[in-house]
């Protein structure tokens, strides 16, 4: 018998989307990006098929 999650982000590795914009951010900043936050903020909105406004709602 196996116990399945009751929320579809139990048992994954998933990030939540903040958390990820940040990585990115940082990641894009240290490649020279000078408007990293925004163009990280505009990959994830695109990722997660979402407006950028609506980010911070996104699961």
């Amino acid at each position: 018998m196996t116990i399945e999650p009751q929320h579809p982000s139990e048992g994954t590795n998933r990030v939540r989307p903040s958390t990820a914009v940040l990585r990115a951010a940082r990641i894009l900043a240290e490649a020279g990006v000078e408007a990293a936050r925004t163009e990280a903020e505009l990959l994830a909105a695109y990722v997660l098929e979402v407006p950028r406004g609506r980010l911070a709602l996104a699961d």
